[in-house]
């Protein structure tokens, strides 16, 4: 036990972590690459290496939550991309895209094999992942960096959203405080819940 919480489901999380964040970052980082900001290129966030993206707050938060974490931050230059602000719209849509496909393809794979003699933990790992994916994507709609949602803030309010992104670990350190109280979770984890039961219909 870890804070708490059995070894072998904090290892479960962990390995969630690493295939969702890869996913969702890589979303994030190609999306802006191809609306026309370089900067994903230049920092080397081009990739499917979840260590690229994992963020020091993000990534604790992540697992000892169950997964409301965050990938590090990207700060957008709207002023580069293709449709302007509009275009930071299509890269959130796309990072919470990816999370979600993840969520899905987890659980089309688990479907054969829940319930299956031998099969137990991986099924239960695929549930984990599925779980993952689809709090990851919805948590990171929140228009509030450094959460991916962020970049909506920078639609509506540009200098708003770069007083933020300057100062990411200040709303990060509030948001773990939230998560660690539990609000978050009562908020999230019913709409998650009910999400996982249409997806694999």
């Amino acid at each position: 036990m870890i804070f708490g919480l059995p070894i072998d489901l904090l290892l479960m999380r962990a390995t969630a972590l690493l295939v969702v964040v890869a996913a969702h970052g890589y979303a994030v980082a190609a999306s802006l690459h191809l609306l026309g900001d370089e900067s994903p290129r230049a920092e080397r966030r081009l990739t499917l290496n979840a260590l690229r993206h994992l963020d020091p707050v993000g990534l604790p938060a992540f697992v000892f939550s169950g997964g409301y974490g965050w990938i590090r931050q990207i700060v957008a230059d709207s002023t580069r991309l293709r449709f302007g602000r509009l275009s930071l719209v299509l890269v959130v849509v796309a990072g919470a895209a990816a999370a979600l496909a993840v969520a899905l393809l987890a659980l089309l794979l688990r479907l054969p094999i829940a319930g299956s003699a031998g099969w137990g933990t991986v099924a239960d790992m695929l549930q984990v992942i599925a779980s993952t994916g689809v709090a990851f994507a919805l948590f990171n709609l929140v228009p509030l960096p450094p959460l991916t949602g962020g970049l909506l803030l920078g639609v509506v309010a540009p200098r708003l959203y770069r007083w933020f992104a300057e100062r990411a670990l200040l709303p990060a350190l509030v948001i773990v405080l939230f998560l660690a109280a539990g609000a978050i979770q009562l908020w999230l984890d019913p709409v998650v819940a009910r999400i996982l039961v249409v997806l694999p219909a």
